[in-house]
C-alpha cells in the first residue's frame, strides 16, 4: 500500500519530501495501534542531532577560509607537490581536499571551499566542467575518514 501511494505521489509530481510524508501518514493511519505521540517524537529526536548543527558551522569555516584566501593558498601549495604530472589539476584538487579533510573534518565543507577555487580553475585549463565537478565531489569525501570530522562524535 505505501509503494502504490509512492508511486502515485511521484507519477502525479508530488515533490518527493510530500509523497513521503503522505505515504508515512498512510502507513500511521493503516496502523492504528502505533502511538500518535511516535511521530513529534521522531522528528523531535532526528533534529536534536550535532550532526546537522555542525553541518553548517564547518560550511561557514569553508567560507571563511574562502574569503581569507586560506583555499587559495592550499590549492598554490597542491600544485607544487602534484601539479607538474599528467592530470595534475585534477590531482591537486585530491591533495587539496586532503588537506581541507584535516581541516574542517566536513565533506560539504570542502567541497564547497575547494570546489569554488579548483572547479574554475579546472575548467580554464581544458576541463569539462562535469569532470571537474565529479573530481571535486569524489575527492570531498576524503572528509568523513580524517578525525576532526563530523562523524566522530
Amino acid at each position: 500500500m505505501v509503494v502504490i501511494i509512492m508511486a502515485v505521489g511521484f507519477i502525479i509530481g508530488l515533490p518527493v519530501a510530500f509523497t513521503l510524508g503522505v505515504a508515512a501518514l498512510a502507513y500511521f493511519f493503516a496502523f492504528p495501534r502505533l502511538s500518535p505521540t511516535m511521530i513529534p517524537l521522531n522528528i523531535i529526536t532526528g533534529v536534536q542531532s550535532e550532526s546537522l548543527m555542525a553541518i553548517p558551522l564547518f560550511m561557514l569555516a569553508g567560507g571563511i577560509m574562502n574569503s581569507s584566501g586560506l583555499t587559495r593558498r592550499l590549492f598554490h601549495f597542491s600544485k607544487s607537490l602534484v601539479g607538474h604530472f599528467p592530470g595534475g589539476t585534477a590531482q591537486v584538487n585530491v591533495v587539496a581536499n586532503l588537506i581541507m579533510a584535516g581541516m574542517s573534518g566536513s565533506e560539504l565543507a570542502d567541497a564547497s571551499a575547494i570546489g569554488k577555487v579548483l572547479i574554475p580553475t579546472m575548467k580554464e585549463e581544458g576541463y569539462d566542467s562535469e569532470f571537474a565537478a565529479a573530481v571535486t565531489g569524489a575527492a570531498s569525501t576524503i572528509g568523513p575518514i580524517f578525525p576532526p570530522s563530523i562523524r566522530w562524535f
